[in-house]
């Protein structure tokens, strides 16, 4: 066989190690290559729903409407009312729906709308002489593109109030226009996301086909110290330098081409089998990998990388020996690692090269996953203990009440109530927060290093990783589009912060505007954030007990019971209840994370106070005479011998057969109830209602300066908790024999109301308030009309430690969830499952190149371990020895290998591209990770050099004697 050929297809051990190493380098890149194609089509494909219907644009000025609508905008109010208000004409409402498909508010007919009042109103225009006032009418629609609280007005008249810029609707997602906001953000941020991670991903498969042609390199040289005999020959009988270099270019590419064939079968098959895998361990994947046509592009572009380098590689190692007269190659080849207590015994120090470049690339992918993994492991499952809704597949398909916020902070836990959106600014996939900036920043470890913490709805405060990356500044505003539904608003910037982790990049932005990107319900969230974990309840309790406050002696009374069940299996529950000397147990199923309500129906046994108990909790209730009875629509002031209707009710609320009585004059009841009063004379009058042996007075003023006025009372439980939804009714009733008007203002929570109010005689109306679930505390309730306090009632929402730790344990993750959830859940299952290929393969390529780096040693030292066996050493002695010339190495490569690692994923992330899903990657140099890499590394290097060992190991000693000296 000529010395070409056998240089060509002779391939020894170490040649089939190489050949192996470049295989998993390979594989590496190729599956980096398809799962990242895989997930850019699958992330298209689930929240395709979520796609953009159109984008928004701020601009100053006026603008060039052909490729869009343009909306005037300005501000009107004074400073601590201000709010903006846009101008629409209908054609520009209507060509928005036809080109969009979303609502946008036309104008009114006359003034402006919004959509945040319960009735008309009107607002003065500052700075207009003289000083405009301008009708306001309540825009019944409040889904809308814009927020609720915007004013929207014709467009002629919006340009009147001084504005300076508007709004450009673009149809589409406004392809090519970087300042462009979507105006649903979830889809272009999840694709705009895996974008970053295709970046990523792909850098980093650049630099394992650079570290791939430095392990080729460092190997060939050493196949050429092992020929360097022949070498000697061929250049002494006229053998040519471009000879023996071409020579060993076209073996490395022999070599490299065989791997790379190899690599591609192996990343394939290794990408799908890991996503099989992933499937049946649970994980939310559904990843089809398959080379697409832009994949393939990408890895032969990636193969004609690496083969290139290592071909190039494979001519550079020959240039030491080449360099020397044919007469003294050779002449210093000699053993290395010789000398020294702490030299190896048969391996040698050169091998530290190889063995650091091939530990260099499991480092840097230890470093990348490790950062990756910090970041957005709090926003794949919520960071510390979350709150969330037990049947979401992902806290942001969540939705709790933000009320739970206030039962943790009760028991003494600061809890932060928020929703998470997704939007794209700039060309950047940014997460945008809703929360309560001094809610947030306890449980965030946030500081405020400029500026103010927000106190109106369209300020924000910005997260300085973010602030820096986008180039915002206080005082900037930024115009941010919905998340999963159409939407936008602009916010201005109040102030930075910096934060521990992913919640420095973030705009915080507060709950109102949050909910008009997300079409989330007042008082609803998507989760709520606890700064400690608190201990959740392993059994059902009693969470609230509710009843009627007064009842009739040996009626029925109406007791219901919730009884909550937090576990995640379904329990059977029994309830010790006691009315008085009555007493019951109740019992009922309630399935997992749910809550159940008990009835019962107990008789009130004798008058006075009874205590009323269920389980843990009780309530006082008053047992009156059967013949009890309620008195309405009786006014505390009246006019002279104005007549008036006056309801006689039982407790139970039917109409009852009573006698009244006023300045000895007696009338009675019909049959529904209601009886004609009317006071003659001046001064305080007593009011006598009998019925059997029920007998009460009630005292009203009479009064010339007495007006006919509407009467008013509060309906609502006195007492509840956080798990009821809190919705009081004012009732409003006309006693008077004329038809009464009047506007009565309630106020309860959050909310105040205005209800213009026409009542025939004898007419009633209810007005029910709906405040949702309420935080623990005292609430009042109150209702004005005609400038005066007419009703008034105090709420107390009940709250302690135990029903904290009920919802904290009724919290967690099941199946189901809305879409958007679903998507999130499967996006980051398909990471998950990247990260877990990535690693392991870096793993498999650091071994491969370890052994292929040590197996040229080892069969080098073939002689000396054979001498050692001669004279009686074992093969566990010799393969001590080796490892710990290994570790001895490898503390070498280590250091090197981490050197090298840090530096080039530092030198990425200086280039920007470290981001993904929102989040900047910053690398965290912890003593953890240090030490966990540094270990990785030497048992790596330790397996690799165990796997070159194992062939000298079982050979005979004659036979390693045969082989010389390895020379």
């Amino acid at each position: 066989m000529s010395y070409r050929r056998s240089l060509l297809l002779r391939w020894t051990r170490r040649d089939h190690l190489t050949v192996l190493t470049v295989a998993v380098s390979i594989a590496f890149f190729t599956s980096t290559v398809l799962l990242v194609m895989a997930i850019s089509a699958q992330t298209t494909a689930i929240a395709a729903e979520f796609d953009s219907p159109g984008a928004v644009e701020r601009v100053d000025g006026g603008a060039d409407t052909e490729d869009g609508v343009y909306l005037p905008a300005g501000r009107i109010g004074d400073d601590g009312e201000a709010a903006t208000v846009v101008g629409v004409t209908p054609a520009d409402a209507a060509r928005v729906r036809s080109t969009t498909g979303v609502q946008l508010p036309g104008p009114p007919e006359t003034g402006l709308s919004r959509g945040s009042i319960d009735a008309a109103t009107e607002i003065e225009i500052a700075g207009s002489s003289p000083t405009a006032t301008i009708p306001v009418s309540v825009r019944a629609n409040q889904r809308t593109l814009v927020p609720p609280d915007w004013y929207v007005g014709n467009e002629s008249a919006v340009r009147t109030f001084g504005g300076t810029g508007g709004y450009v609707l673009y149809s589409g997602d406004g392809s090519g226009r970087t300042s462009a906001t979507p105006l649903r953000g979830a889809l272009p941020f999840f694709i705009t996301a895996t974008a970053g991670l295709r970046q990523l991903l792909l850098a980093t498969a650049v630099g394992v086909g650079v570290l791939t042609g430095g392990i080729v390199y460092s190997v060939t040289r050493m196949t050429v110290r092992d020929r360097v005999q022949a070498i000697r020959v061929i250049r002494a009988t006229g053998g040519t330098k471009r000879r023996v270099v071409g020579d060993f270019m076209a073996r490395s590419a022999l070599l490299v081409g065989v791997g790379i064939a190899l690599g591609y079968a192996v990343g394939l098959i290794g990408s799908n089998a890991a996503v099989n895998i992933a499937i049946y361990a649970g994980l939310p994947t559904s990843l089809t990998v398959s080379a697409t046509g832009v994949a393939a592009s990408i890895l032969l572009g990636g193969y004609a990388i690496v083969f290139a380098i290592a071909v190039v590689a494979g001519g550079l190692a020959t240039r030491p020996v080449l360099r020397a007269e044919p007469a003294h190659i050779g002449g210093d080849d000699h053993a290395g690692g010789r000398g020294g207590r702490l030299a190896p015994t048969l391996l040698d120090w050169r091998v530290v090269w190889p063995a650091a470049s091939a530990l260099t690339v499991f480092v840097a992918a230890v470093l990348l996953l490790a950062a990756a993994g910090g970041a957005l492991g709090p926003l794949v499952s919520g960071s510390g203990q979350t709150v969330s809704e037990p049947t979401a597949v992902h806290p942001v398909a969540s939705s709790v009440p933000a009320s739970y916020a206030g039962v943790f902070e009760s028991a003494g836990v600061q809890a932060s109530p928020e929703i998470l959106a997704f939007s794209v600014l700039d060309d950047r996939a940014v997460l945008v927060r809703g929360a309560e900036y001094d809610r947030f920043a306890p449980v965030s470890d946030a500081t405020m290093v400029e500026g103010q913490e927000p106190t109106g709805r369209d300020e924000a405060v910005v997260g300085a990783d973010l602030a820096a990356s986008l180039g915002i500044d206080v005082g900037d505003t930024v115009t941010v589009g919905g998340s999963t539904t159409p939407a936008f608003t602009t916010v201005k910037i109040v102030g930075r912060y910096e934060a521990s982790g992913y919640h420095d990049d973030q705009l915080l932005v507060s709950l109102p505007t949050a909910r008009h990107l997300t079409n989330k319900q007042p008082g609803d969230v998507h989760f709520v954030r606890l700064d400690e974990a608190i201990g959740g309840e392993d059994s059902t309790r009693v969470v609230d007990v509710t009843s009627p406050s007064r009842v009739a002696v040996g009626g029925p009374v109406a007791v219901n019971v919730t009884v909550l069940n937090p576990t995640s299996t379904e329990q059977t529950v029994t309830v010790p209840a006691r009315l008085g000397s009555t007493e019951t147990t109740l019992s009922a199923t309630v399935g997992p994370s749910s809550e159940a309500t008990l009835t019962w129906r107990p008789q009130a046994q004798r008058t006075g106070e009874t205590q009323l108990r269920a389980g843990d909790e009780s309530r006082t209730v008053t047992v009156l005479p059967q013949d009890a009875v309620t008195v309405s629509g009786l006014p505390e002031r009246v006019p002279p011998n104005a007549t008036l209707q006056v309801h006689v009710q039982t407790l139970e609320g039917g109409p009852a057969n009573a006698t009244l009585t006023v300045d000895e004059r007696s009338t009675r009841t019909g049959a529904d109830g209601v009886a004609l009063l009317s006071f003659s004379r001046e001064g305080t009058r007593t009011l006598t209602v009998q019925r059997g042996s029920y007998e009460s007075q009630v005292d009203v003023v009479v009064s010339e300066n007495a007006t006919r006025a509407l009467t008013y009372r509060w309906e609502s439980s006195s007492s509840i908790t956080p798990l009821t939804q809190a919705r009081p009714t004012l009732v409003v009733d006309n006693p008077w024999n004329r038809t009464v008007t009047e506007t009565v203002t309630s106020s309860g929570p959050g909310e105040v109301r205005s209800v213009s109010v026409a009542l025939a005689p004898g007419a009633s109306r209810r007005i029910g308030l709906d405040f949702g679930r309420l935080s623990p505390g005292q609430y009042e309730l109150a209702a004005e009309a005609h400038g005066e306090l007419v009703a008034t009632q105090s709420l107390t929402v009940r709250g302690d430690r135990r029903l904290a730790s009920a919802i904290a344990a009724r919290s967690g993750s099941a199946s189901g969830g809305t879409g958007i959830g679903t998507a999130i859940a499967t996006v980051f299952g398909n990471v998950q499952v990247i990260f877990a290929v990535v690693l392991g393969f870096a793993a498999a390529m650091s071994i491969a190149g370890t052994s292929a780096a040590f197996a040229y040693d080892v069969d080098r030292n073939a002689y000396a371990i054979g001498l050692y066996r001669t004279v009686g050493a074992t093969r566990a002695q010799v393969l001590r020895i080796l490892v710990a010339d290994a570790l001895r190495i490898g503390i070498g490569a280590t250091g090197l290998a981490m050197i090298f690692g840090s530096v080039s994923v530092l030198g990425v992330h200086e280039t920007g591209i470290l981001r993904l899903f929102g989040v900047s990657i910053a690398p965290q140099f912890t003593l953890q990770w240090v030490g966990l890499t540094l270990g990785a590394c030497l048992v790596l290097t330790v397996v690799g050099t165990v796997l070159a060992a194992v062939p000298a190991l079982r050979a005979e000693p004659r036979t390693l004697l045969d082989r010389g000296d390895g020379s």
